[in-house]
């Protein structure tokens, strides 16, 4: 790897969303923003629903929506392990308000409390992608 870059993974259990080198990241941990440089000393963080913003090799920005999981970096590596995580170029806001109403309606039939719990998980998301859409975020 080139001086000055790291790499960045961003995993969900389904797939891997993002392995590129890249400049800096910035990722929503419990206690505030985190950024991360090249050679930073290992770390692990929680994160928070919320944006990672990645400037990729060559200073192009990506962001990406992410739910709730962790952080680690290590040896010039950011793994990022969280439940979901959506591309902003990917985002389509009547998609993710059909989604949301799809959710909503499956959290209003089921009946067990493990599910209905997971449902709000994914409902929270959808609504919060959806408000910064509303504010001009991307």
């Amino acid at each position: 790897m080139e001086g000055g870059l790291l790499k960045v993974k961003i995993c969900t259990p389904k797939k891997i969303v993002v392995n590129e080198d890249c400049e800096k990241l910035v990722v929503p941990a419990e206690k505030g923003p985190m950024a991360v440089l090249d050679r930073r000393a290992p770390a692990i963080a929680a994160l928070t629903m919320g944006m990672v913003s990645v400037v990729l090799q060559g200073g192009q920005p990506q962001d990406f929506f992410i739910d709730n999981g962790f952080a680690r970096v290590n040896n010039n590596v950011c793994l990022i392990a969280v439940d979901e995580a959506i591309s902003s170029r990917d985002i389509n806001k009547m998609d993710v308000a059909n989604s949301l109403n799809a959710l909503k309606s499956a959290y209003n039939q089921e009946k067990t409390a493990e599910i209905k719990e997971d449902l709000m998980r994914r409902i929270a998301f959808a609504e919060y992608i959806i408000a910064e859409l509303d504010k001009g975020r991307l």
